[in-house]
């Protein structure tokens, strides 16, 4: 005689399309409507106030007059360079110059062409920091203007810390996720953090990465997120390590704790070019199994 056992489902996944978002700390925010972020939400995601401001398009979105204001809550500051990407409005009273103020610091301003074009101006050290920042565009051509019209269509927006460096606006896609296989790649250096729950079916974390930056430094943070405190779950960091070809093993225990808690993956590079590939990331169940060498701490 047989008997059916019904199978234990596996744990949770920790990448969900819709519970990742990334911020770079250079960061380079699109004002169009038609960027796809494929279940990861890029940030910082940029407020736009009062009534300076068209809606998205393809191209872009148009400040329409002197003193358009967005805001931005950056996880880090310090950015010394405002680069933008866009094209003045011409006609009869065309627009050539814009001005940049940042948390009401003056940055100076730029002189404008007709058509696309790249422009910065250099933010005083300080005036960007973490948290709320205020960012005006002031445009002394539409000063005298009675009411709302294009002067300035913006298409992307970078903070950047070196003044002498320039992407050129090949930007490339900061994060990558394949959602079925659990694995991530990220291209620049930044925040990624993700949501996940922890059952009963879930004893530790277990990540497979290559940091392939001399030099880098990583972090991995597992934390409720409320933060911990009295009564609340201490968090766990670990120190993740550079390697051009090795692959590296890290684990944190999750064994008796249950609820929400969220993955942080930080790193940023030294020198050349950064590339941060995460070949697995899975909550496993090591009830009644010995640890193996995969187990072990990396």
């Amino acid at each position: 005689m047989q008997t059916l056992r019904e199978e234990k489902p596996p744990p949770p996944v920790v990448l969900k399309p819709g519970d990742v978002r990334f911020e770079a700390f250079e960061p380079v925010i699109d004002l169009r409507n038609d960027s796809r972020d494929a279940g990861i939400k890029t940030l910082p995601s940029p407020v736009f106030v009062g009534g300076m401001w068209s809606e998205a398009d393809g191209s872009g979105r148009w400040a329409l007059g002197h003193g358009a204001e967005l805001t931005l809550d950056l996880i880090r500051g310090g950015q010394r360079v405002v680069v933008f990407e866009g094209r003045p409005a011409a006609g009869r009273r065309p627009v050539r110059r814009v001005g940049v103020s940042v948390n009401g610091v003056d940055c100076g301003s730029a002189a404008l062409e007709p058509g696309w074009q790249r422009r910065s101006v250099t933010v005083p050290d300080g005036a960007l920091r973490a948290g709320p920042n205020v960012i005006v565009f002031q445009i002394p051509d539409r000063l005298s203007v009675q009411r709302p019209r294009r002067a300035l269509q913006l298409r992307q927006i970078e903070l950047r810390f070196d003044p002498a460096s320039d992407s050129g606006g090949a930007i490339p896609v900061p994060v990558s996720v394949d959602f079925e296989a659990q694995q991530l790649m990220i291209r620049r250096p930044g925040m990624l953090e993700a949501g996940f729950t922890v059952d009963d079916r879930v004893d530790a974390l277990r990540m497979r990465y290559r940091l392939q930056v001399p030099g880098a430094a990583g972090e991995m943070t597992v934390a409720r997120p409320q933060g911990d405190g009295v009564g609340r779950d201490a968090e766990v960091r670990r120190v993740l390590s550079a390697s051009q070809n090795r692959i590296q093993r890290v684990r944190v225990p999750l064994h008796g704790r249950r609820g929400e808690f969220v993955l942080r993956l930080s790193a940023e590079p030294a020198t050349g070019q950064f590339l941060f590939d995460i070949r697995s990331l899975e909550l496993v169940t090591e009830k009644n199994r010995s640890r193996t060498r995969d187990d072990r701490p990396g």
